[in-house]
């Protein structure tokens, strides 16, 4: 039924169906699969474009770093900037949105497989990854656009934390809240709406420093959610992303 592919429970009407309803039914199918087929194009493409993109922005890059002095050092960091904003655009340009009807994630495979991923890429700094309450929720919007959020949430912490990351989830009216603390430095309360703007960062130095959280905050607004930025317990950012939460039980109705 229709409240289940809604719900996520169901991705197409399936037999038996009364005969009334039959070619209706076949219709809704097809309208699912042209949707399901026209957002993987765009992913496709978008896939294509950064691959096409990645080669020349390498060899500037590699190029850059043999020029000494001022020159080399203006050319070095806006090939890094070209690189962030083609990344900044892709991510928005995979992202599915609310456009995908009854798309359901679990959250705690998500978060387990970012954790492990990042534990690998900071193992050096031996950062403690600490995950709390993510287990039983459900996300009401696509695998793809869930990982993207938290894992630029996820890797921003990581990259600033001293030792401590902490990753909980709640459920409360219908929303998912999921929130990413750790405990570094911290962003200042008057620079943490600069900070969510596009292209925006507060070291323009260092490339990659708090541009991902803008990527979050327009896929967060995409369905419907936010991205508040505070100051967590741990001493660093807390990051609270509020998003759409899958219905936790089956729902009365039909077609």
């Amino acid at each position: 039924m229709l409240s289940d592919i809604r719900a996520g429970r169901a991705t197409r009407l399936e037999d038996p169906l009364p005969v009334e309803v039959a070619p209706l039914a076949g219709e809704v199918n097809a309208l699912l699969d042209h949707n399901a087929t026209a957002i993987e194009r765009a992913r496709t493409q978008a896939d294509d474009l950064a691959h096409a993109l990645k080669t020349p922005l390498t060899v500037l890059t590699n190029e850059a770093a043999r020029i000494k002095g001022g020159t080399g050092d203006v050319i070095r960091q806006q090939t890094a900037l070209m690189n962030e904003r083609v990344g900044h655009h892709l991510s928005r340009a995979r992202a599915a949105g609310p456009r995908v009807l009854g798309a359901r994630t679990k959250v705690g495979p998500v978060v387990e497989r970012l954790s492990r991923t990042l534990r690998r890429i900071f193992a050096h700094r031996r950062i403690d990854i600490a995950l709390n309450g993510t287990e039983e929720l459900d996300f009401q919007g696509e695998h793809q656009d869930l990982e993207e959020m938290l894992g630029n949430l996820m890797e921003n912490g990581c990259k600033w934390s001293r030792q401590r990351v902490r990753v909980g989830a709640e459920r409360r009216n219908g929303a998912l809240t999921l929130i990413v603390e750790d405990d570094g430095p911290g962003i200042p309360e008057a620079l943490r709406s600069r900070v969510l703007d596009r292209g925006q960062r507060l070291d323009e130095s260092a490339p990659g420093n708090g541009i991902g959280l803008s990527i979050v905050r327009e896929m967060a607004e995409m369905y419907g959610g936010e991205l508040v930025l505070g100051c967590s317990p741990l001493g660093g950012l807390e990051a609270r992303l509020r998003l759409p939460a899958a219905p936790k039980s089956p729902t009365a109705g039909g077609l």
